[in-house]
């Protein structure tokens, strides 16, 4: 932000403090300044000229040669601008002058006539039109007013000041303001700051009974007020206003607009004026837009608008676009007689959209986005209209419109001084602590061993103890932390244990041959389609990115089946012939739809893919086993899986009571064809957090047998309906403590098993820890298993 030294001392007392040695101050106090420019350094040696005589050059029929009187001599100067007469008071450089660009001023001779010096255009002296109305397009300056020959010019066009481009932090909106920076300089330079004094007449008249208001939305608007005044006169600004705009880089244009940039920049309340006469039904409403609304804004463009976006509308439409730019219908202009001054406050992420969509960017829009204080906004208020009754640029009429309907409670911040000192890294005494802090005009109170503090109204970023401790330290200096060497003893750093488990199933993965694939989180709508998943399957509730770098990458995966069969789609175009590929990532599960503040669960899952000769569900199925194993699942259930994107007879599910461990089988053929596989193809999707939960410890280690295993082989012939592994189930709980493992090892169909039933041809290992098993022993055992196979399962012995 642009600020102009000699505005900012009309409200903080600076003393005799140089620009150098305050923006050193103001630097040390935490408000970084990126560039400092010297007006007066740029501008020397020119002074007020008046011009006594002039004369044709008699060798030229363009130039003139001037008796110009600049106090302690009258001086000849010839020159070719053409607007001046006699008697006209005219910037003179004088010889070895100095102008901005470093330009230089020697006397000389023109033609054959002496030039002592020049006298000067508003653009030679950096001083634009705007500021200076009798500065023409081609010709000199001349000034108004009563000047002495040889005053100084730079006070009377404002080129005595210094320019300083502050830096100002986002969390720091009140110093996007003279006022709010002469609070800073106030407590950097030991000063004293000062607000304007504002106070307004009136003229009568009720402004309820020329205008209505009404807010719509109050959360995008939480404050919203207006005065009226008529009779306007729409003139140039008074100088002293246009030179402290053009200081801070805002161009001058009528006293109206002039005035409502110049209390922004004062106060840091961005302001509009209506042309009142041009507002429809004398109504404003400050509401969302409608559906297929439109407006012409200030530039002259045509804008639609979304119904996500604030405006300022009058009873048949919108007039602006509230907190961005105003409405060409309700533009301020010559034949303006009654103005509205709108003071209002916005929330700041609805400006942000509205002009990032709009692709508009003003200087407003970037204050409310950083925040504007609702308690100065009915302040800003009173001081526009108060400049208009000091310009005489028109009549307030009495009263005023103030709509807040929820008013902000500045609550008092308590900190322990303990807290502070260990946080500031200095034993600052805390009188000390109560001395500066009221410096910054924050009531605090020593409560015992606490500072109780209440932050001014311009000061809603103070709300936590470490937002105290920052400002104590500040301006007590950063320098004065004492230097130490650095504390405590370096430790080896550890893997977490998310890293630790992906690090772990990473090498078991790469160690059974397999590649790693990487793809993005975000994935296209559609491939839940390709997957054949049903309408209402949980999987489609996908979070949706705000701003998406397409559709094919717009919503956050549910699952990483898809991704994998990408990758598998992929390598078999390039004529891989097999392929075992895994992925590590994350499946993104809404907690709520359409997504509130909450974020989705971030779920750890596992994905493998696999293809080729020696692809099979078995494989897949021991891959999955072997990563159980690894990780101390025991004996999960196994069942079908009614996955669509499954074989419906080749897909099975792993789980431990309600906790589903994996889903994996064949990819169904709808789903392969989708996704351009030209071979048969598995996949497997574990959850991690479910492996975690059902993950046992290693317990206690058992000693190696001392007594042979006794193995038997049963084929049990069950019909199609029948799991296998309840089968397993059952027989391993029918034989007891003798029963070491079931394991299954083949399954026939076919004569002579009737149709409509399987063989289960099943191996079963009998040992006891203590004790060489007899043949009664063994016969009774597996008498148990065939008798709960038959039992339940209704199997038959095969012969």
């Amino acid at each position: 932000m642009l600020v102009s030294l000699n505005w900012l001392k009309s409200y903080v007392d600076l003393g005799d403090l140089s620009p150098k040695e305050f923006e050193r101050r103001m630097i040390a106090a935490g408000n970084a300044i990126e560039e400092t420019k010297s007006l007066a350094d740029e501008v020397q040696r020119v002074v007020v000229g008046r011009i006594l005589q002039m004369e044709r050059h008699p060798n030229s029929d363009h130039l003139w040669i001037c008796q110009v009187d600049v106090g302690d001599e009258t001086i000849q100067i010839v020159t070719g601008a053409q607007n001046m007469k006699e008697g006209d008071l005219v910037p003179t450089a004088l010889d070895q002058s100095l102008l901005p660009g470093g330009v230089k001023i020697k006397k000389g001779k023109l033609r054959g006539e002496n030039s002592n010096g020049m006298m000067c255009s508003g653009e030679e002296l950096g001083v634009p039109k705007e500021v200076y109305p009798s500065n023409a397009d081609r010709g000199l300056l001349i000034l108004s007013g009563e000047h002495a020959p040889g005053e100084d010019i730079r006070p009377i066009l404002g080129l005595d000041d210094t320019i300083f481009d502050f830096e100002i932090l986002a969390n720091r909106p009140d110093c996007l303001s003279v006022v709010g920076l002469a609070h800073e300089a106030a407590a950097a330079a030991g000063g004293r700051s000062r607000a304007p004094a504002i106070a307004v007449k009136g003229s009568g008249g009720n402004i309820r009974e020329r205008v209505k208001i009404r807010v719509e939305d109050a959360k995008l608007c939480p404050r919203y007020a207006a005065r009226v005044v008529r009779n306007i006169k729409i003139e140039p600004s008074p100088l002293w206003m246009r030179l402290r705009l053009n200081a801070c880089g805002i161009r001058p244009i009528n006293n109206i607009v002039d005035i409502t940039n110049y209390v922004m920049l004062e106060l840091g309340q961005p302001m509009h004026a209506f042309d009142l006469q041009s507002v429809r039904g004398a109504e404003i409403i400050v509401r969302r837009a409608r559906k297929g609304e439109s407006i012409r804004t200030l530039d002259g463009k045509d804008r639609e608008l979304t119904e996500n976006m604030l405006v300022i509308a009058d009873a048949e439409g919108a007039t602006g676009l509230a907190g961005v730019m105003g409405g060409e219908g309700s533009e301020i202009t010559e034949g303006t007689k009654e103005v509205l001054f709108e003071s209002a406050c916005f929330q700041g992420a609805s400006i942000r959209q509205t002009g990032r969509a709009l692709g508009l960017r003003t200087e407003a829009q970037g204050r409310f986005e950083r925040g504007v204080n609702p308690e100065i906004t009915l302040l800003a208020l009173e001081r526009a209209v108060q400049l208009v009754e000091e310009l005489h640029a028109g009549e307030v009429v009495d009263g005023l419109i103030d709509l807040y309907p929820n008013p902000v409670k500045i609550e008092p911040v308590e900190a322990k001084i303990s807290y502070l000192q260990t946080l500031m890294g200095i034993a600052v005494p805390p009188s000390e602590m109560k001395a500066i802090l009221e410096t910054l005009q924050i009531q605090t109170t020593i409560k015992g061993e606490s500072l109780l503090c209440l932050p001014p109204v311009h000061r809603q970023d103070l709300r936590i103890a470490a937002d105290i401790a920052e400002e104590i330290l500040r301006l007590y200096g950063y320098d004065k932390i004492p230097t130490t060497l650095m504390r405590g003893e370096t430790k080896a750093g550890g893997e977490g244990r998310t890293l630790a488990r992906a690090a772990e199933l990473r090498a078991l993965l790469l160690g059974m041959g397999a590649l790693e694939s990487v793809t993005f989180a975000f994935i296209a709508p559609r491939w839940y389609d390709l997957l054949c998943l049903p309408a209402d399957a949980p999987e489609r509730l996908s979070a949706r990115l705000q701003n998406p770098l397409g559709e094919e990458y717009s919503v956050m995966r549910t699952t990483l089946v898809p991704s994998i069969l990408q990758v598998l789609g992929l390598n078999m175009s390039r004529s891989v012939e097999e392929m075992l590929t895994f992925e590590l990532g994350s499946q993104y599960l809404p907690k709520s739809l359409p997504l509130g503040e909450e974020l989705p669960e971030q779920r750890p899952a596992l994905c493998i893919g696999l293809y080729g000769e020696k692809a099979d569900f078995y494989r897949l199925k021991g891959i999955v086993e072997a990563i159980f194993e690894r990780f101390g699942v025991k004996n999960p259930a196994w069942k079908r899986s009614g996955k669509s994107y499954l074989h419906p007879g080749r897909g099975a599910v792993a789980a431990r009571g309600k906790l589903e461990l994996a889903t994996l089988g064949e990819v169904h053929p709808g789903v392969q064809e989708n996704f351009r596989l030209s071979k048969r193809a598995y996949v497997a999707e574990i959850d991690l957090t479910n492996l975690d939960l059902c993950a046992e410890a290693l317990g206690s280690v058992k000693g190696a047998p001392r007594f042979p295993a006794v193995e038997r082989d049963m084929a049990l012939v069950v019909g199609e309906e029948v799991l296998v592994g309840d089968l397993i189930a059952s027989i391993e709980k029918a034989g007891g403590a003798l029963l070491e493992q079931a394991k299954l090892f083949d399954i026939y169909r076919g004569a002579p098993v009737p149709e409509g039933s399987k063989s289960v041809a099943i191996s079963i290992t009998l040992r006891a820890p203590d004790r060489t098993l007899t043949e009664q022993e063994i016969n009774q055992a597996v008498e148990k298993c065939l008798h709960a196979a038959k039992e339940r399962f209704g199997a038959v012995l095969r012969a």
